[in-house]
């Protein structure tokens, strides 16, 4: 059984596309020039799961870290 599950809930298409995953998911979404990647990986589930998101430059491949770290760090990070 999967562990992550993936969805795109705001998209051209009628219904709404999703993906699964066992132990990391990742979604991207750009435009001719950047995309905003965020990936999930399963590290015992709930807040214990890290997240990593990361805004690349499609032109020169650049990778700048926005967030990463487990879920409840960056929940209490936030607060």
């Amino acid at each position: 059984m999967s562990k992550l599950y993936a969805e795109i809930p705001v998209s051209a298409r009628r219904t709404v596309p999703t993906a699964r995953a066992h132990n990391t998911a990742m979604v991207r979404v750009k435009n001719w020039n950047f995309a905003i990647e965020a990936t999930i990986m399963d590290r015992g589930g709930g807040e214990k799961d890290q997240v990593e998101v990361h805004l690349v430059n499609l032109d020169t491949t650049e990778r700048i870290t926005l967030s990463v770290g487990p879920i409840a760090a960056l929940i209490h990070a936030n607060r």
